[in-house]
């Protein structure tokens, strides 16, 4: 297996299509939301302080798991991940290998810190964030700052249907 890294708008524009495909298997496996496709292309496109990698895992000449990093200062971030559900795949630990791939070019890069996000229990990511050490940080949360009450109140009512 070798892991790739995509660093150009090409490289990641290439991998957009891929990492989507694999995201819906994923998402209907484990039971979460994703944004659209597009949303994926212009996350890759950001550029200036802030830099979005994406690493691959390739077997066989086939991209079996794709992870979206982002980097600002001296602070890493894992974004978002999907790889194969493949049965034969699965052995080979893909997000494990691009998981460590990007500790190692963050170090090298001078990466102090890195961020996996998101470890609530019960969740299998979790436990698969928990397993690379570090210590757990909870911070406050987020909330909407609503400025339209009534537009805020469709919206609510929206988002209801569109589970």
């Amino acid at each position: 297996m070798e892991i790739k890294i995509a660093e150009t708008k090409e490289e990641k524009g290439e991998l957009i299509p891929v990492f989507n495909e694999l995201l819906k298997k994923t998402s209907l496996e484990q039971g979460f939301k994703t944004y659209s496709d597009d949303y994926y292309k212009k996350v890759s496109e950001i550029d200036g302080d802030l830099k979005i990698k994406i690493f691959s895992a390739v077997f066989n000449g086939e991209i079996i798991a794709v992870s979206f990093f982002a980097f600002f200062g001296d602070k890493g971030h894992y974004l978002y991940s999907a790889s194969s559900k493949k049965s034969e795949y699965r052995r080979l630990n893909a997000p494990t290998f691009i998981l460590w791939s990007s500790f190692l070019d963050a170090k090298k890069n001078g990466i102090k810190t890195m961020d996996l996000w998101d470890t609530r229990p019960g969740k299998g990511y979790s436990e698969f964030k928990k397993s690379f050490g570090g210590k757990e940080i909870e911070y406050i949360g987020a909330w909407d700052l609503v400025f339209n009450k009534p537009l805020y109140f469709l919206y609510k009512i929206a988002k209801l249907f569109l589970k």
